[in-house]
């Protein structure tokens, strides 16, 4: 399409103009949508790092069940009973599973799902243990000690599969909240490069329309007034140009040259009364 045209001219800054807005609408729904993800794995990995966090502690606290069952186990140093023992561990145990599957329901990271996976087993022991030493304390103070070796043992290969499951969630936490970080300067450099390019879109528009419409025009209209006033020496400005422009100065042309047969038929008429009104 060429652009000779003032309407053509405006028809084609309204569709670059049409693109740029596209353009910028469907960036910034991308950057939303990029940065909300980002956001909400970042809060998934910080919900997980709580979940294993809270069965860290429960795993510490099952050891501490455990000290209590020995001490039930003697009625003379007990400082519960137990029954109480028993539904202590019982609670514990209840929200150590609580916390681990709510961490493998949330996480979003294959690698942390699989490593809380291969907790299944020591916790499953762990919670064995535990539940023994707790049962044990009715029946006496000989039989609980008896079975603390084999609990120590399900607490030190619980705690050394724990560990490496936080290593991992840590190391993923950070991960997301990089990525986050990443997305969001990534986000601001995407509208901040769509701002400059609309700044100078509407830049060059302005120095186009001067230089094809504004100055032309006022340029010819500077030109029709002089003609007006009667000076025929005036020049029709950007007549090679093509569209409204150039007709318009061609326009002006014929006017001038109108306007200067018109003078010169006057002079002549002038030329041929003043003869006439010398002859006797």
């Amino acid at each position: 399409m060429k652009l000779e045209t003032i309407g053509s001219k405006v028809l084609a800054a309204g569709l670059f103009s049409l693109v740029l807005s596209g353009t910028a609408a469907g960036t910034g729904l991308w950057v939303s949508f990029q940065y909300s993800n980002g956001v909400a794995q970042a809060v998934s990995s910080a919900s997980v790092m709580r979940d294993v966090m809270t069965g860290d502690m429960m795993h510490d606290t099952l050891r501490a069940d455990a000290m209590n069952a020995v001490l039930s186990a003697n009625p003379e140093s007990r400082l519960f009973a137990p029954s109480q023992v028993a539904a202590d561990v019982q609670e514990h145990v209840e929200n150590f599973k609580t916390a681990i599957n709510s961490a493998k329901q949330t996480t979003h990271s294959i690698e942390v799902r699989n490593t809380l996976n291969a907790l299944e087993t020591p916790l499953t022991e762990y919670y064995a243990a535990a539940q023994n030493i707790a049962a044990a304390a009715a029946t006496g103070e000989a039989q609980t000690r008896a079975l603390i070796p084999a609990f120590q043992e399900k607490f030190d290969n619980l705690e050394e599969a724990m560990g490496t499951a936080g290593d991992v969630v840590e190391n993923a936490t950070k991960a997301d909240a990089k990525s986050a970080a990443d997305q969001a300067r990534m986000s601001q450099m995407l509208m901040a490069l769509i701002l400059l390019l609309a700044v100078g879109f509407a830049a060059i528009m302005l120095v186009i329309a001067r230089k094809q419409i504004v100055v032309p025009l006022n340029d010819l209209t500077d030109s029709m007034d002089s003609l007006a006033r009667g000076d025929l020496n005036v020049e029709a400005h950007h007549a090679n140009m093509g569209g409204e422009i150039g007709r318009l100065a061609a326009s002006l042309l014929k006017f001038k040259e109108t306007a200067i047969e018109a003078k010169k038929l006057q002079e002549r008429e002038a030329m041929s009364t003043e003869e006439r009104s010398c002859i006797p």
